[in-house]
């Protein structure tokens, strides 16, 4: 469990660390990028205005130059934060609101300056190395000729301090912001870590078959989704279970019935002296009778196996369901009239033929029939209806029978499930009806009233292919 909350913390915490370094990477520059070019807008205007002053004030002086940068540098307020420099054409100091240096100028903005343009420059002075950053311009005198040029130079000291110190909160805010994720991803882990070792133990305690343990639901979300699928699938295992049991001890029971007769008639048969014809013809038809009742429930539990490993194969032909209904309603009236129950077949014209698996079919059919007879009383009916209608063939096979009691009625073809039924069967006959149906792509309906009747709608498709 260690290793989902690893996972949590490296996937969350990573990805958010990532994502708040490029944010603080970004803000940072902007910051930057906004104090630098509003120092840099600061300058070029200063540029702008004391050209303009000197052009002003050189045109009053009549082409004075030296007085009047001398003026220009005596009306200068700022000379302690930003230096002022007059620089004549070939680089060299001529003035200074700080000090003089006999280096030559050489950096980019006063070289784009004596072309006659605005232009700012950011470096490392040279006598100091503090970065710096400057602006320059052209000064021209009344008749346009070229002077010198007025440069401004600033140290970004201050700046880069204040964007330091913002960088620095930044920081402070994006540490906090991490640990307030760290401590989240924690909690989370441990919410989901928690539910998920509590299933993990049931989980175990399922597989070794103690259902009756339950997971608690913490949370309404795919945790508690997840919970209620184990609860739910431990209270199907423990139903399934139940069933299987009575399924067997069921079955077992019926298998005895008849293995008990077929016993008991072979030893009188044995015993006998052979001489009483009639006798010995009566016991070996109850041995053919119970015979063939063991061999119907065999088959039913090898239909039920194949379907359940998926390796029954249906052998589909063109078939005429009328006809085999005829068949089927001939060979089993005499057992329905047996009983005093008689049988009403209705169907209509242009039945089309279908693609099924006759002998399956039949099976479905024969064991429905072999229900409605068995929990018919007698001088009842059975009525049997075939038509087609929206691309279906559909058989309704209706008794007036006792009825299935609604409890049992949504679990009649479950497998196992035979429900308060006292009478003979393995209980799987119409989950196989139903599962035999469904490869055909059709399907199985059952509506029944307690102590009315039950009608059984088997449904087909009318297929060619």
């Amino acid at each position: 469990m260690t290793g989902i909350r690893r996972r949590l913390i490296i996937n969350y915490f990573t990805s958010t660390f990532l994502v708040m370094l490029c944010l603080e990477i970004v803000v940072i520059l902007l910051l930057k990028n906004y104090y630098y070019s509003s120092f840099q807008q600061k300058l070029m205007e200063k540029v702008e205005s004391n050209s303009s002053f000197f052009n002003e004030y050189l045109n009053k002086n009549h082409g004075d130059f030296n007085n009047c940068i001398l003026q220009l540098l005596k009306n200068y307020p700022d000379g302690g934060r930003i230096e002022l420099q007059i620089i004549d054409k070939t680089g060299s100091m001529l003035l200074s609101s700080s000090v003089v240096t006999e280096k030559k100028i050489t950096t980019s903005d006063y070289k784009k300056a004596v072309k006659g343009d605005i232009s700012t420059w950011v470096g490392f002075n040279p006598d100091t190395n503090e970065k710096v950053m400057a602006a320059s311009g052209l000064l021209t005198d009344y008749q346009s000729n070229s002077c010198a040029v007025l440069r401004f130079v600033a140290s970004l000291e201050t700046i880069d301090q204040l964007i330091l110190e913002l960088s620095l909160i930044l920081i402070v805010i994006g540490l906090f912001i991490l640990i307030f994720i760290w401590v989240s991803v924690m909690h989370l882990g441990k919410t989901i870590i928690r539910p998920v070792k509590e299933m993990t133990t049931v989980a175990r305690k399922m597989a070794k078959g103690q259902f009756s343990e339950s997971i608690q639901k913490h949370y309404n979300d795919e945790l508690g989704e997840l919970a209620d699928t184990l609860n739910f699938m431990a209270t199907e295992t423990i139903k399934a279970q139940e069933l299987k049991n009575e399924f067997i001890s069921s079955i077992s029971h019926e298998l005895r019935t008849p293995l008990t007769s077929i016993k008991g008639w072979t030893e009188t048969i044995l015993t006998g002296d052979f001489q009483s014809r009639e006798e010995t013809e009566k016991g070996l038809k109850v041995i053919l009778k119970e015979a063939d009742r063991l061999k119907n429930m065999v088959d039913d539990l090898l239909d039920f196996s194949r379907l359940e490993s998926g390796k029954l194969i249906l052998s589909p032909e063109k078939t005429d369901l009328k006809q085999e209904l005829d068949e089927i309603i001939g060979f089993t009236t005499p057992r329905a009239l047996k009983e005093r129950i008689s049988i009403c077949f209705e169907a209509t014209d242009n039945i089309p033929q279908t693609l099924v698996d006759k002998n399956r079919i039949r099976q479905v059919i024969i064991n429905i029939l072999d229900n409605a007879i068995k929990f018919s009383p007698p001088q009842s009916s059975i009525i049997f209806k075939l038509f087609h209608s929206n691309g279906q063939i559909i058989i309704k096979v209706a008794d007036h029978g006792c009825g299935i009691p609604k409890e049992d009625l949504p679990r009649v073809k479950d497998k196992f499930y035979k429900g308060h039924s006292k009478k003979a069967g393995s209980g799987i006959g119409l989950a196989v009806c139903e599962e035999i149906l469904k490869l055909h792509g059709g399907g199985l309906e059952i509506a029944s009233q307690k102590g009315k009747g039950t009608t059984v709608t088997i449904i087909l498709p009318v297929s060619t292919n």
